[in-house]
């Protein structure tokens, strides 16, 4: 097991694919969570890091869940993946977004994050990072090692005079070569770029009057994400995906505000899911009632089943 807990969304309850789980199955949503949160837990037991789980079948899902057609349902709305070949097993989509310990490890870091910043808020400075004896006695000393540095350069003479000349000067040593490039000037650098592509991409705030502002949340935010190597890899990719959207740029009435830089850059998970097409355009079906998307098919039958009619 990856860690004895796995993450859940708040906003489980109200999702499409859960009130149609509860539509299929006759149960509430409350009922549906319930048995989705226990089939989840014997999957981060047992699934390997892709979510396969091989020797089962879907139907094993029922008796976990104690509720048949429970695995078959899954697979309808997209959240199981089974195959009919005898052992083949059954896999889980998008299984290391929420569960495995790269997931996890992404949410206790943003959780601190966040914890950080609540505490910097708060009180109107970082906080000053507790040291243990040892690092304060290292520290000390590597302060006077700097002193001694410092006053060895200004007792050291200058080398003779030049024939017809005053004191040769010491080279001045080049601070760059010798500690490398600056990471937060590369950050920054990379901010620019994101910008151009958002611009480009014509996302929410590429019209703005006053342009999109470098701030110093946002370019923290932008330097975390980028020590992902998938984040680091993929970012241009994702604006760019986003920017064919249009929930992302704001044109879908149901998505009025569209995908803001600002979501993009603090939350860890919104390259992949919009890398996984979470938020194109919703497909449209024929229906009894003309064209209609996938999302409105699923809204109706929702809102019949509420009010008696048939799903």
């Amino acid at each position: 097991m990856a860690g004895g807990w796995i993450k859940l969304r708040t906003d489980l309850q109200s999702d499409p694919a859960v009130i149609r789980l509860a539509s299929l199955l006759k149960l509430d949503t409350f009922g549906v969570i319930g048995r989705l949160t226990t089939v989840w837990v014997w999957a981060d037991t047992h699934a390997d890091r892709h979510g396969h789980v091989t020797l089962v079948s879907r139907s094993c899902l029922d008796s976990i869940a104690l509720c048949d057609g429970f695995g078959a349902a899954l697979e309808s709305v997209g959240w199981l993946k089974s195959s009919p070949e005898e052992g083949a097993g059954i896999t889980f989509p998008r299984f290391d977004r929420h569960m495995g310990e790269g997931a996890k490890q992404r949410a206790l870091a943003a959780n601190r994050k966040q914890k950080q910043r609540s505490g910097e808020s708060r009180s109107g400075h970082a906080d000053v990072p507790k040291m243990s004896r040892s690092q304060r006695d290292t520290s000390v000393t590597r302060e006077e090692k700097k002193r001694e540095e410092k006053k060895k350069d200004k007792d050291t003479p200058l080398p003779p005079a030049e024939p017809g000349g005053g004191a040769v000067e010491p080279p001045t040593p080049d601070l760059k070569s010798e500690t490398g490039p600056d990471p937060e000037a590369g950050s920054v650098a990379k901010f620019a770029e994101l910008v151009g592509e958002w611009v480009a991409a014509k996302l929410p705030g590429h019209d703005s009057a006053n342009g999109i502002q470098r701030t110093p949340n946002r370019v923290g935010h932008w330097q975390a994400r980028l020590r992902d190597p998938t984040w680091a890899a993929r970012w241009r990719e994702a604006v760019r995906r986003a920017g064919r959207s249009p929930r992302c740029r704001g044109e879908d009435p149901k998505w009025s505000q569209g995908l803001r830089l600002d979501t993009f850059v603090s939350n860890p998970d919104v390259l992949v899911r919009v890398l996984e097409g979470e938020f194109d355009a919703a497909p449209v079906v024929e229906t009894r009632g003309g064209k209609q998307t996938i999302d409105d098919v699923i809204n109706d039958a929702f809102r019949n089943r509420n009010s008696g009619g048939t799903s």
